[in-house]
């Protein structure tokens, strides 16, 4: 996320679980790559719904504090990490959300060092940008899909069943 932050440059806004609940929202006032670093669902069917709407919204009412309200196009993109297997709540039929967990070990010290070098001192951001711009074919990406259900998802999904819901799913699965 900070990678990316990078060649978004002055359009990347960092946000944490409070900004997500504050009355004013600046943080995505004129960007276009949100990071909600470790966010995670306090109130996870509330969130759920709040989340939903900001994912899919096609215009955004910018409230900054001590100025009038004004509606801009949204087009944040968002990356949310968390170290949460059950960080949101999603239901079976979720088609927004794209769920990755990563299972590999940390890598070595040296990597990080490197990294750290590449990202802040090189021109690392800018090479990757080349790269997916130019690198990468998206002729066939439809942004309206449903997002692909990943084991991860599959997983947040069923951590979000209540245990009526998990019953019925069980019955429907293994009716005998």
């Amino acid at each position: 996320g900070i990678t990316m932050g990078q060649i978004y440059g002055r359009n990347f806004s960092a946000i944490t679980q409070k900004d997500l609940h504050r009355d004013f929202n600046e943080w995505g006032a004129n960007k276009q790559f949100v990071l909600g670093d470790d966010v995670t669902g306090s109130d996870r069917r509330a969130d759920a719904d709040l989340l939903k709407v900001m994912v899919t919204r096609e215009t955004m009412t910018v409230n900054k504090k001590y100025q009038p309200e004004y509606t801009v196009p949204d087009r944040l993109n968002y990356m949310f990490t968390t170290n949460q297997p059950d960080a949101f709540f999603l239901s079976t039929k979720d088609r927004r959300y794209f769920v990755f967990e990563i299972t590999g070990d940390p890598l070595s010290e040296k990597f990080y060092k490197e990294y750290d070098q590449w990202l802040w001192k090189k021109n690392g951001p800018a090479a990757l940008f080349h790269h997916l711009l130019n690198g990468i074919d998206c002729s066939a990406f439809n942004p309206k899909a449903p997002a692909p259900l990943t084991a991860a998802k599959s997983a947040m999904i069923e951590l979000s069943r209540s245990e009526l819901d998990s019953w019925a799913v069980e019955l429907m699965e293994h009716p005998d």
